[in-house]
């Protein structure tokens, strides 16, 4: 049977919570950025939500993928005019989305 895990974010978060190789998750608010970096590591995925948005599903799911110099970096596909995005740093991305409220969910492996 096929998975649709990495392709729907609501089927990740169901997957993860299920899996033994996952430790819980941490779930982090906008203001709450610096502490999202200093716990993740390479490796874990990150989620997030636009908050007061039509749904209160997740939005979209990134494998942090370097971490130097106080920041991390994501890659995911459907990013910039559509085209996947290789090591984008966190704080570019919180630079193209400061407008919106966002909420994000790391889950990290062992």
């Amino acid at each position: 049977k096929e998975s649709s895990s990495w392709v729907r974010v609501a089927d990740t978060n169901s997957f993860f919570a299920h899996w033994d190789g996952c430790v819980p998750m941490k779930v982090y608010d906008k203001s709450e950025t610096n502490n999202l970096i200093k716990d993740a590591k390479v490796g874990d995925i990150l989620q997030f939500k636009i908050e007061n948005f039509y749904s209160t599903i997740k939005s979209h799911s990134m494998l942090i993928t370097k971490k130097e110099n106080n920041n991390i970096f994501l890659t995911f596909h459907g990013g910039p005019d559509g085209k996947d995005q290789v090591d984008m740093s966190f704080s570019s991305f919180l630079k193209r989305n400061e407008n919106l409220g966002l909420k994000f969910w790391l889950y990290k492996f062992y």
